[in-house]
């Protein structure tokens, strides 16, 4: 009878090359990556706080009671590095886009922010927001999820989502419909918001 032995090899995170872990990061919440590597050694820390990793953040209602830590800690400190925010509130209350918004506001300091997805936000607190994307210079892909159960008057939005220089993408939806403006951005800037509405009638 022969005694078989197994070698089991291990790779410890910290084996890994600064690249391959900077690819790592770019691939996790910025507040998950900040709180689980951030104070595990000077290397990692000092990786998680490079300025080249571009930053993904995902909030949803679990992240309500956090949202001014994650504002004040991760997201406004890290604002040039943030590549896509993806904000989904299903409060009844709207509860987290409210605080997200109230305290933090989307400026020219995201200038590598490419993408927004924003569900189940009301009409008016769009309207309010579109108003500030303008100075995003690179967002490319914008997503809309309405919460209102009436807003069949999208003529107030359709303009300011066309002033979107840089946007490549939009979708926009509501509770009842789905709408989907454009995948291309020549199409999108020689497209009217009128000639939007009339075909989707």
């Amino acid at each position: 009878m022969y005694n078989i032995f197994f070698s089991t090899s291990y790779t410890r995170l910290e084996n890994l090359s600064n690249e391959l872990l900077c690819e790592i990061f770019e691939y996790l919440d910025a507040y998950d990556a900040y709180k689980s590597f951030s104070n595990l050694n000077i290397r990692l820390q000092n990786l998680i706080v490079s300025s080249s990793i571009l930053l993904r953040i995902e909030l949803d209602s679990k992240s309500t009671s956090l949202i001014k830590d994650r504002c004040q800690h991760v997201i406004i400190p890290n604002s040039h590095r943030i590549l896509s925010l993806h904000v989904a509130d299903y409060s009844n209350e709207q509860l987290l886009i409210d605080a997200f918004f109230n305290h933090c506001i989307i400026n020219s300091s995201f200038h590598r922010l490419e993408s927004i997805i924003l569900k189940r936000i009301e009409k008016e607190k769009l309207l309010t927001t579109l108003f500030y994307f303008n100075s995003l210079p690179r967002l490319f892909s914008l997503v809309i999820l309405i919460k209102d159960n009436n807003c069949c008057d999208l003529e107030n939005i359709y303009p300011l989502i066309f002033s979107l220089s840089s946007l490549k993408y939009n979708r926009l939806i509501t509770s009842s419909d789905q709408l989907t403006i454009t995948e291309y951005s020549t199409s999108l800037h020689t497209t009217t918001p009128s000639s939007v509405l009339s075909s989707s009638e």
